[in-house]
């Protein structure tokens, strides 16, 4: 069960009955000794589907990711990370938007690590974690280019609400009643 202080670890092991027993996944909030793997695995996870956003003023869609504590934890969200014998092989992100809305952001599993229900587990601890700070909707945005994760989103009860365009990519927004 997670917990809501502040300087808890926050493991997560699912139990066999999930479905996901197999994976020995250790999700965990984030700590600052973290910082160089979760920039490392965002931009690997995102190269690696081709929706990496480069060039002038692309910067600022990631400054978030330079205090995670702050944008993330201190903000009443959560920053969860799957731990791998001390690799960040998965993470994901909760940032509120509004009074019963949060921001699900940053998910991201390392390309030799997907397709094994890593990510399909973090949006489900992510999901409760969310109803345990008293959010009752989460909303998301990917890109046409992460069939994957669009995928994962539509499986599990995600609506496209609306597209826009943004650095060159069809930018697809989602949300969900918890």
């Amino acid at each position: 069960c997670l917990t809501s202080g502040r300087d808890d670890v926050l493991p997560w092991r699912p139990p066999n009955a999930t479905g996901a027993g197999s994976l020995n996944l250790v999700i965990r909030r984030f700590l600052a000794s973290d910082q160089a793997q979760v920039r490392a695995l965002h931009e690997l996870a995102l190269r690696g589907a081709g929706a990496l956003i480069q060039g002038p003023g692309a910067e600022v869609l990631d400054r978030d990711l330079d205090d995670i504590e702050s944008s993330y934890i201190d903000a009443g969200g959560d920053f969860l990370v799957d731990d791998v014998d001390g690799q960040i092989i998965a993470m994901g992100a909760l940032r509120p938007d509004g009074v019963a809305t949060a921001e699900l952001k940053r998910m991201r599993v390392h390309p030799d690590w997907q397709r094994q229900g890593r990510g399909r587990a973090m949006l489900r601890v992510l999901e409760q974690r969310a109803r345990d700070l008293g959010f009752r909707a989460l909303v998301l945005d990917t890109t046409e280019d992460l069939l994957a994760a669009r995928s994962l989103y539509a499986s599990a009860g995600y609506v496209e609400t609306r597209r826009t365009e943004l650095y060159g990519h069809r930018f697809i927004f989602m949300g969900k009643l918890l």
